[in-house]
């Protein structure tokens, strides 16, 4: 049976998680993860390096795909945090020191790609 996947090939899941495959044996593909786990996956569950990179535009898209999933972009569970007033705040740093906010945000993501 043909198969998208060849051994040392790299496969990629839905949410973006890149492995490389060592086999496939009947519609299920082995692989390994760059932190040497290892796992199977049924192959229609994969995208292969040509699907992955059309569907998220690229090595750009997958950068910023890494960035959404980081942990500094999850939402807060804290009850300490107002939102009303974390939008306040968030207003008059903006007012006071333009471009404050995006600084943060460039040197987060510089955190995160590293």
């Amino acid at each position: 049976m043909a198969t998208r996947f060849k051994p040392g090939a790299a496969a990629f899941t839905k949410d973006g998680r890149r492995y490389i495959v060592d086999e496939v044996v009947d519609g299920t593909v082995y692989c390994v993860s760059s932190a040497g786990a290892e796992t199977e996956f049924a192959e229609n569950q994969l995208l292969t390096e040509a699907e992955w990179s059309a569907k998220t535009g690229g090595p750009q898209g997958m950068v910023y795909s890494r960035l959404k999933q980081a942990a500094c972009y999850a939402p807060v569970r804290s009850r300490l945090l107002d939102r009303s007033s974390a939008e306040r705040l968030l207003q008059r740093a903006e007012t006071l020191f333009p471009g404050l906010l995006d600084f943060a945000a460039f040197c987060t993501a510089i955190r995160v790609i590293t």
